[in-house]
């Protein structure tokens, strides 16, 4: 290592004095041309330049408003400014424009498009650059800055002037030393090497690596762009800290706790790929050690691979001659590991690897036909199939060089910590809840409470090869390797987390494009719920923008698409006037509703955020309604109904009329549909008499029945439907027309016609034949029709496994899948299959595990009860009980000279272990799987381990509110 010319000739050229790579030169030349430009003028593309993120300044953006706003002489101002801008080219991407700026002496050059081809340019005084930038920072525009992505710079190692002709290197000439296959060394080779034999974050990835390198095959750089994925490590060499991210362009690293930043060095895959294939050849790839276990860990990953797949054949595979040599071996009585231990041995014969590969290739064309001979659809027996067939090309031979046995030391780089803390791809809503809250709230108190509460009193996952632990109390846990002795780990407080969240904030890198896009539909949907909030507890007579009953979650799904309509818009908001009005301020809903009030009067104006953006009202694209005063009176032919807040002729207008049969005629066409319902609801109830004087009705009709006020509760529609059309039935038939004996029984049979299409069918018809007959000025054919468009509106009717199937399919939906419902329905078999007996959450959990995740852990319930089984009958001499697949009793005793009982439970269902202490919850072992859960626990059950209560607990260090929740590798 470290000798020159370390690379061969004819793949490199070495880190000699001959190999040394092109570089750009400090600064292109200053036009393209003699001609003068036109000038740049255009506000936006210059505050765009201004408000540009800090990462190309020498102070932060948060310093300079600091220094603002304590020196408000503008020539210190602009002077400041002068020394804050790194003295070279630098262009970014705002709203789809190429801009780009460059300091001078005299001010800051601007111009538009790629600088050797830009089209306008201008030179602004440091004076005037300085009055801009205080302009933004007086407007709260400056410091965060998320909508401009940055080019890279002209020191980016990436940096697109590398096309431009004006920068074109000699080509080189013909016989002279090829360049290193790694044309920016802004490390020493060393460095990358090590970055590259670290492998992914997987503990068996560089055994995983060698085996496909092994192969010769031409797509190895696609192959380490699948392996590797997206994540980051840190490492040490020489005593100095390096980190390392990856992702689909490739392999970033840098010295430091960080790789993420424009100085990084760059290895595309292709150019990895290539490395490695050298180091391999060089032997300085991994120890010898390792080469020798490569062969043996791949074929026992395809036998433990093919041993799944027939463990979950569906019934009558086996025997239909599937995979018969594998059906020799499996369960013969024997375990996983000596049964995927024979299939490995054939694995390592030439005659046995064809013959499990031909039998395999007969089960994929089978496969392809009929999907129903597998109980799972996870198994990818296609790729399985090429995996077997790669197992046949003539290997590669790899020897390590003589002493090559590196000793490593890593960290948790800042670029993990930051990943974990900004939540995985599908947390959208989390990180504009977050960022919504630090835009909303300046005090780092307030912040940090808010981020520890998020995660709850204790909370976390082990996956792969990651450890995560939220604690309320201690901050965050995030290390890699085995949970009890790992190799890297870091812990961080909640204030540390608060500053890396606030860092990632305040430079653009906590929200993604999809966040921001995402921004104003989470708006809307935080208003849907507000609005939802502002209704709790409202009575039914008084008009809701949903079904009264509706669950909360059903309501806010309703409401949130009514907010694209400004028209709905405005209908809302003048159900919720008159009850903001009524609510006094000690009510416990008065400030929940004040702030679904003030939001939604803000988006009426359009000036709603959640994010503290400064939005100018809109002008309004309708007229907004007409307020309302109603007054009643009796006026000689029955009720005149007037708005007190509008006069016509010296009086207040009329706006409609209730006639002596509670008929009511509307006056204006604009009027809202909240204020109808309620003149509705008048001449509906009303007993008003002539006068105080005179006792006599001013209707000649009763008032309607009106059901008394209800708590907000689920209502069945069809029993009131039924009852309707009954009542129709008996005005135009005079009997019930064969639906039942008696009005309870007709109403029950017409009930449940209605849940049939077909029936419900006929029942429209009958009704509308009763409206064909109707005098259309008579209330009953207003009645009929509105029962009509009832029915009409009716879901189609669901079975209750129905119902729970599109429940299941909502969860998964929130989790990013969209699934079928025979998908769901197969899961939902096959989790019952399993002794399944939770909620449709815990189904939704088990068929994204089962079916949805790319490449889940399969695991083997016989296999689980067959090591459980042993442990009682050897512990206790009788065997265990299955009844209950959650709740599997393995151990009970006491402890303590008090004698407290000590409970311990297997869940199989849910792939975890939990004890009880004198009958309260202790503590809960989480696995990923199934297998997981046996290679961790029930391979080696220990009644004494199991039983153990750390007397830490007993001295009260664990409250008896807590619940430890354990999670495991």
């Amino acid at each position: 290592m470290g000798a020159d010319d370390e690379q061969p000739a004819e793949r490199g050229g070495g880190n000699g004095a001959g190999g040394a790579d092109l570089q750009l030169i400090d600064e292109p030349e200053e036009s393209a041309g003699g001609e003068q430009l036109p000038a740049l003028l255009d506000e936006k593309q210059i505050m765009a330049i201004i408000a540009n993120k800090d990462d190309d300044l020498k102070y932060k953006k948060n310093q300079i408003e600091l220094f603002f706003s304590v020196h408000s002489d503008v020539q210190e101002r602009a002077d400041y400014l002068k020394s804050a801008y790194q003295d070279r080219y630098t262009e970014i991407i705002a709203d789809g424009q190429r801009l780009g700026y460059k300091p001078q002496e005299n001010g800051l050059l601007m111009w538009e498009g790629s600088y050797p081809s830009r089209t306008r340019e201008s030179v602004f005084s440091w004076e005037v650059v300085a009055g801009w930038t205080a302009q933004l920072i007086d407007k709260k525009e400056y410091f965060i800055q998320t909508d401009i992505p940055q080019l890279p710079t002209q020191e980016s190692q990436q940096m697109s002037l590398f096309d431009f002709a004006a920068f074109q290197q000699p080509t080189q000439a013909e016989g002279t030393a090829k360049p290193s296959i790694f044309p920016h060394p802004a490390l020493p080779q060393q460095v990358i090497d090590e970055a590259l034999c670290i492998g992914a974050n997987d503990q068996n990835s560089r055994l995983i690596i060698c085996a496909y390198f092994k192969k010769d095959k031409p797509d190895n750089a696609r192959f380490l762009a699948e392996h590797y994925g997206e994540n980051g490590a840190g490492f040490y060499l020489d005593g100095r800290q390096y980190a390392i991210w990856y992702n689909a362009e490739g392999i970033r690293i840098a010295q430091g706790e960080s790789a993420q930043r424009s100085s990084a060095t760059l290895i595309p895959w292709e150019q990895a790929a290539a490395r490695i294939r050298e180091l391999l050849d060089l032997g300085r790839y991994m120890p010898q050690s390792e080469l020798d276990r490569v062969d043996e860990y791949e074929r026992q990953q395809r036998a433990a691979q093919l041993w799944y797949l027939r463990q979950d054949f569906a019934e009558g595979t086996a025997d239909a001659g599937y995979l018969p040599t594998v059906n020799t071996i499996y369960g013969k009585n024997h375990e996983f590991p000596e049964e995927s231990a024979a299939i490995s041995d054939l694995l390592g014969h030439p005659e046995g690897l064809q013959n499990l590969r031909d039998e395999l290739e007969q089960f994929v064309q089978a496969y392809r036909e009929n999907r129903e001979l597998l109980r799972f659809h996870f198994h990818r027996p296609q790729k399985l199939l090429e995996q077997l067939s790669d197992l046949q090309r003539e290997p590669l031979h790899f020897t390590a060089a003589e002493g090559y046995a590196p000793q490593r030391r890593f960290f948790i780089s800042g670029d993990e910590i930051d990943n974990l803390l900004r939540g995985g791809k599908r947390s959208t809503d989390y990180r504009l809840a977050v960022y919504s809250f630090y835009r909303n709230h300046t005090e780092r108190k307030e912040r940090e409470n808010f981020l520890k509460h998020y995660h709850g009193e204790y909370s976390g996952h082990s996956s792969g090869n990651d450890d995560v632990t939220y604690q309320l109390s201690k901050g965050v846990s995030f290390s890699h390797g085995s949970i009890t002795a790992p190799y890297a780990k870091v812990e961080l407080k909640w204030n540390a987390v608060e500053k890396r969240v606030s860092a990632m904030i305040a430079q653009g890198r906590f929200l993604t494009d999809e966040d921001r896009a995402a921004m104003p539909q989470y708006e809307k949907h935080q208003l849907a719920r507000n609005i939802r909030t502002f209704f709790e507890n409202v009575p039914q007579e008084q008009p809701h923008p949903y079904p009264f009953g509706f669950d909360y979650w059903d309501a806010v799904k309703l409401i949130e698409p009514q907010l694209d309509d400004p028209a709905r818009v405005e209908e809302i908001y003048q159900m919720m006037v008159p009850i903001w009005e009524a609510t006094p301020q000690d009510d416990r809903m008065y400030a929940l509703r004040q702030q679904a009030f003030e939001n939604l009067t803000a988006f009426r104006q359009g000036t709603f955020t959640l994010f503290a953006e400064h939005k100018e009202p809109v002008v309004p694209t309708m007229p907004q309604a007409k307020a309302y005063d109603l007054g009643y009176g009796y006026l000689g032919n029955g009720v005149t109904v007037w708005n007190r807040l509008e006069e016509e002729h010296g009086d207040y207008k009329t706006v409609a009329h209730i006639a002596p049969d509670r008929t009511v005629t509307f006056y204006e066409e604009e009027m809202p549909q909240a204020v109808r319902e309620e003149i509705q609801r008048i001449a509906d109830t009303s007993e008003m008499t002539i006068s105080a004087t005179q006792d006599a009705p001013v209707f000649t009709v009763p008032p309607r029945a009106q059901e008394p006020p209800q708590k907000e509760e689920p209502v069945d529609p069809y029993p009131k439907l039924a009852a309707q059309v009954l009542r129709f039935v008996g005005e135009f038939d005079g009997s019930r027309m064969g639906y039942g004996e008696d009005d309870a029984q007709a109403v029950e049979n017409i009930a449940r016609q209605l849940h049939d299409p077909v029936q419900r069918e006929e029942i429209r018809r009958l009704l509308q034949s009763f409206l064909d007959h109707a005098d259309l000025e008579e209330e009953i054919a207003v009645d009929i029709t509105l029962c009509m468009e009832q029915i009409a509106e009716l879901p189609p009717a669901l079975t209750p496994e129905q119902a729970q199937i599109e429940e299941i399919a909502g969860y998964l939906e929130e989790a990013g899948y969209a699934v079928s419902s025979e998908l769901v329905e197969e899961g939902l078999m096959d989790y019952r299959a399993h002794g399944g007996k939770g909620n449709s959450q815990d189904v939704a959990d088990f068929i994204e595990r089962e079916f949805l995740s790319e490449e889940p852990e399969p695991a083997s319930l016989e296999i689980a009860k067959e090591f459980i089984n042993d442990f009682c009958e050897a512990e206790y001499g009788s065997p265990a009980d299955f009844s209950d697949l959650e709740k599997v009793g393995i151990a009970y005793t006491t402890v303590t000279d008090e004698e407290i009982p000590i409970q311990v439970n297997a869940d199989l269902v849910h792939y975890r272990i939990e004890r009880y202490l004198d009958g309260q919850f202790l503590e809960r072992r989480q696995y990923e799987s199934l297998d997981e859960l046996i290679q961790n626990e029930l391979a080696e059950l220990d009644f004494d381990q199991l039983t153990s209560v750390d007397q830490d607990y007993f001295n009260g260090k664990y409250p008896p509110d807590i619940e430890p929740y354990i999670f495991c590798e």
